[in-house]
């Protein structure tokens, strides 16, 4: 189990992400050394390098979020969107449709949705 001063941490690092990124860092990496079974700091440091630009470092840090656990549906989301940007639109699909099942309201799923449909058939188009 994770311990409640755990949680709150990661919870005032998800919060500062765009406020104070290095923050944002050094608790995910450090709750990672601390508690290597908890997703939530892996699904946070795979943002934190999808805003610099990292998406193989994304990807990874989300497949060890999901290794951990796989009904992360925060991370499957994430992990859609980083295969998007990484233009593998196939491998996102799957991700995008699980994390749509279990949020089908969230509107930045609808929109990666869209987005996803578009830039495939982008691609479809060239291909002909």
């Amino acid at each position: 189990d994770i311990p409640e001063t755990a949680v709150r941490r990661i919870e005032r690092a998800e919060f500062q992400v765009g406020l104070k990124p290095h923050l944002s860092r050094r608790v995910a990496t450090k709750l990672i050394e601390e508690y290597p079974d908890y997703e939530r700091p892996h699904r946070l440091l795979a943002e934190l390098h999808l805003r610099n630009g990292d998406v193989q470092q994304a990807i990874t840090a989300l497949e060890n979020a999901l290794q951990l656990n796989p009904e992360y549906v925060p991370a499957v989301g994430l992990l859609a969107r980083a295969l998007v940007i990484d233009m593998e639109y196939e491998a996102a699909r799957p991700h995008l449709q699980r994390a749509l099942a279990a949020m089908p309201d969230d509107p930045d799923l609808r929109s990666l949705q869209r987005g996803l449909e578009y830039l495939t058939q982008v691609e479809k188009d060239l291909a002909e």
